[in-house]
């Protein structure tokens, strides 16, 4: 219950260290960062990650529901590479993690957030 209620109270903005899994097209593991601002009643998020050696930002808007974020999100605009897509995140303490889905694939990917500030 103290866990559950921590979550609720805890603040989603700051620096994290990211590791996910793209089931789409590269079927590999990355790493990365992404920061989470908060913006009225929603809340800004970048994400900067290495891929198969190369290089790719997102950017996205999210909203909280007790312990669960979810994320709207794309690549940004100049990057080769195109893709959106929707990400529901559960919050456990410092971290946030669950799966998520790019428009129009029939796999989810995965990605966990752990909060380093």
């Amino acid at each position: 219950m103290l866990g559950i209620l921590a979550a609720l109270f805890s603040t989603l903005e700051g620096s994290y260290l990211v590791t996910g899994y793209d089931n789409s097209e590269t079927k590999k593991w990355y790493q990365g960062s992404a920061e989470i601002t908060k913006a009225g009643d929603v809340y800004h998020v970048t994400w900067e990650f290495l891929l198969d050696g190369k290089e790719y930002n997102d950017i996205g808007t999210g909203i909280r529901v007790g312990d669960q974020f979810s994320i709207v999100f794309k690549s940004i605009p100049s990057q080769e590479l195109q893709y959106e897509g929707l990400e529901v995140l559960k919050i456990k303490g410092d971290s946030l993690e669950g799966p998520y889905v790019l428009f129009g694939e029939k796999k989810l990917g995965f990605e966990r957030m752990k909060k380093t500030e």
